[in-house]
């Protein structure tokens, strides 16, 4: 395999590969981007339910002991 030469493409075609290359890593780094946030964004809703249900157990306990 080491004595066969490099394939060699026409500029013009090298051209339009590197632009199909780089548009689809466009595309696939705008749906990465796209999850990441949407996993943020689940992250930040479990956290504002876990504090929000603590706050309500703490809240009804306390208005529990209050009026006993």
């Amino acid at each position: 395999m080491e004595g066969t030469p490099d394939l060699e493409l026409p500029r013009d075609l090298e051209f339009r590969l590197f632009g199909r290359l780089v548009e689809d890593m466009d595309i696939r780094l705008k749906d990465l981007t796209t999850l990441v946030s949407l996993q943020e964004t689940e992250l930040v809703i479990v956290w504002f339910t876990i504090i929000g249900l603590t706050a309500y157990i703490v809240g009804k306990d306390y208005r529990a002991r209050k009026g006993n």
